[in-house]
């Protein structure tokens, strides 16, 4: 895993459409909502799915704008929390506790709690994203307890990786297929390797900070000559 994997997309071209999707401004200047996003990217394939993908096309639709991480690293380059408020470790690294935001929903309306992130790491770990995690358990209803197999400093940013999407734990297959995240935008239309279509989330908890497009529409041109 490259822990600084979502660091590089933003030296890429195709910063701007992620820095839109998220809501984030590199110019530090004030945004106003509303409108739609329309951007071309590359990294598109007919067997994307929310759960298994690679690619800026779903980094920037599942991560970007559908689902949410526990971390994230900001415009400028730092860490920040996204789905976590905060995170300690132990004095040898190898236990950690990230405090989760409360009062976080679903699209489909279902609290969000850390059932939801130990289900979801599981998961992760078991498809070889996570060789770094020996335990992962839900120490209260918005903390969870990560126990790793050596010592790493760098954990919270392994967690800001695209793929470590955070998925409803009773509804996961569903979340899966028909993308139930917590992030700013729900789906209105995903063809595989082809377009995504999202629509802004009313009430959601980055209000006032993201998300300022009421649409975002990300479309899949391979060649760049054509993207340009």
């Amino acid at each position: 895993m490259n822990a600084l994997d979502r660091r590089a997309l933003f030296t890429s071209g195709a910063a701007a459409a992620l820095l839109a999707s998220t809501g984030l401004s590199a110019a530090g200047t004030g945004p106003k909502p509303g409108g739609r996003l329309r951007a071309a990217l590359s990294g598109a394939r007919r067997s994307d799915s929310w759960g298994t993908h690679s690619g800026l096309f779903m980094h920037a639709a599942a991560q970007g704008a559908v689902f949410d991480t526990l971390t994230e690293i900001s415009a400028s380059g730092t860490l920040c929390g996204e789905l976590a408020t905060r995170w300690d470790g132990s004095p040898d690294a190898r236990t950690w506790f990230f405090d989760l935001r409360e009062e976080v929903t679903f699209h489909n309306g279902a609290a969000f709690t850390s059932r939801d992130v130990v289900a979801s790491l599981i998961w992760h770990q078991a498809l070889g994203a996570l060789p770094v995690v020996r335990e992962i358990r839900a120490a209260a209803r918005h903390q969870v307890q990560i126990e790793l197999h050596v010592g790493n400093a760098d954990l919270p940013y392994l967690m800001s990786d695209p793929r470590l999407l955070i998925f409803p734990a009773d509804d996961t297959q569903t979340a899966l297929q028909e993308g139930n995240g917590t992030g700013l935008y729900r789906v209105k239309r995903f063809q595989p390797g082809r377009q995504f279509l999202g629509v802004r989330v009313t009430e959601h908890y980055k209000d006032g900070q993201a998300g300022w497009f009421e649409t975002v529409e990300f479309t899949s041109v391979p060649d760049a000559r054509v993207r340009t």
